[in-house]
């Protein structure tokens, strides 16, 4: 009897624990037109509309727009808490991000946009995705101040769309949204000043996946290709190069004093590829010839390549990573399956993250979105007994 009792009391503190909502965030690209009947409402709690950009201090809307966040608020019949935001910038769409936040008019001017462009298409809010570029590279305008002017952008924006949440009555958890991208850069976690940023912040995705190991050459451009695990869990034991992981992703920002619940983990629902890598370690952490260009959305990984007799399917027990190898042709992929899902997902709940976001959401075929919808589902069963 004591022993039911005990039990009992363990199952209703793990549904006390379970009942934190964790977001489900679903990137989804602009690039093309978009059908909301082809997009699973009732297993995502956000949908990130990639991207607008920024032009002459305003943000700038798409070609397809108009017709794409028409597609996504239908969504919201289905399940009516559904937040869809709007993604500012991305690689392509910084470049204008520097002078549109230099001084407090262009500020004001900026924020005044964003909150207009949300109004106008009946939107939930906005997520802030500057690629900072040290020194301007890659096109990108820059300013010695830039990081400065950021938080400063951002205080202006909470307060523009915490009055216009006041102005139309949207309380709580209907109130307007201000997310931001984080980078697993750690140079960037300082440079952005997100300890002091953060707190005019709902939610940072970050992004851990695109892990790469950069070998520079005395001009300071990577030169030298290595494979490597993209999106590992943790740290692997091959990896004698720089030890990157989502692991200490969220580590580094947890020291920086940024509440865990407002970290959402980033999960690529695409892989990396490299040809003609050393057969060494099955190619993990090698040098190699080329990077793959083909198609490696999940989708295209699971058709082409998982359970083709020339690749092998193998498994990072360290790192909590999937790859695969073919040892005729050297070439090394790096993907997340079901498996890192599940990992991942027990990692959220385990350090009380905010969530967790993917993308694009069409570059899955539903293999992937279940397990990590179920692994953040309200309510489950403590750890300690499994």
């Amino acid at each position: 009897m004591r022993f039911i009792v005990i039990i009992l009391l363990i199952f209703s503190s793990s549904l006390v624990y379970g009942q934190r909502h964790y977001k489900v965030i679903a990137y989804i690209s602009g690039d093309s037109l978009i059908t909301s009947s082809n997009i699973e409402a009732k297993k995502i709690t956000h949908l990130h509309y990639t991207f607008a950009t920024v032009s002459k201090g305003e943000i700038a809307e798409g070609i397809n727009d108009s017709i794409n966040l028409l597609q996504l608020n239908r969504l919201k019949v289905i399940r009516p808490n559904l937040k869809v935001l709007i993604a500012v910038g991305g690689e392509n769409g910084s470049a204008g991000f520097s002078e549109a936040v230099a001084s407090d008019s262009s500020r004001l001017k900026f924020a005044q946009s964003i909150v207009s462009y949300i109004k106008k298409y009946q939107l939930d809010g906005v997520e802030i995705h500057w690629e900072l570029k040290p020194r301007g590279m890659f096109g990108n305008a820059f300013n010695p101040k830039d990081q400065e002017n950021l938080v400063l952008l951002l205080e202006v924006l909470r307060a523009k769309l915490d009055a216009q949440s006041k102005a139309e009555s949207r309380k709580k958890k209907n109130k307007y949204l201000l997310s931001m991208t984080g980078s697993s850069k750690r140079q960037y976690l300082f440079r952005s000043k997100l300890n002091v940023a953060h707190q005019c912040l709902d939610y940072i995705t970050l992004q851990t996946f695109d892990y790469k190991v950069q070998i520079l050459n005395a001009a300071g451009i990577s030169g030298t290709l290595v494979t490597c695990h993209h999106s590992n869990l943790y740290p692997s034991r091959t990896d004698s190069w720089m030890r990157l992981s989502v692991d200490k992703t969220v580590r580094e920002y947890v020291n920086h004093n940024i509440p865990s619940r407002k970290l959402v983990m980033g999960i690529a629902f695409y892989g990396k590829g490299w040809n003609n890598a050393y057969e060494d370690y099955n190619g993990l952490y090698q040098w190699a010839e080329s990077k793959v260009t083909d198609d490696l959305s999940y989708k295209s990984i699971a058709t082409h390549y998982v359970d083709q007799p020339d690749y092998q399917k193998l498994w990072d027990k360290q790192a909590k990573a999937r790859y695969l190898y073919n040892n005729k042709n050297g070439v090394f992929i790096s993907y997340d399956d079901k498996k890192t899902i599940r990992k991942k997902t027990l990692y959220i709940r385990r350090h009380r993250l905010g969530g967790a976001v993917f993308g694009d959401y069409r570059q899955d075929n539903g293999t992937l979105l279940n397990p990590l919808k179920n692994g953040l589902r309200y309510f489950r069963l403590p750890f300690i007994l499994f």
